[in-house]
């Protein structure tokens, strides 16, 4: 998996290394009425500058945590089945 360059936090580490490793799934094509959830990827990742690292609750920032954000997923247009199954592949090869 190749980095991406607009990431979450500023996430920087390589996937090897990583203990954490996000993808965004953008896909509303079952959406019947005000679709749009297929841009919430990129728009956690353009919010994201403004959240506070650090956790009270994990008592840790994540900042110092090694996370990779390998981008968004192509997923194909028209058919869910094969949208959801794209999704569970790059999770399943994650895992």
């Amino acid at each position: 998996m190749t980095r991406n360059q607009h990431t979450f936090i500023g996430c920087d580490a390589e996937y090897p290394e990583s203990d954490i490793a996000l993808f965004g799934a953008p896909f509303d094509s079952t959406t019947s009425f005000r679709p749009g959830a297929r841009f919430g990827c990129s728009a956690i990742r353009n919010e994201s500058v403004g959240i506070e690292t650090f956790s009270p609750y994990q008592d840790r920032d994540l900042a110092y945590m090694r996370i990779f954000d390998g981008g968004d997923l192509e997923l194909p247009f028209g058919s869910p089945e094969a949208a959801l199954d794209a999704i569970a592949e790059c999770a399943d090869g994650i895992l």
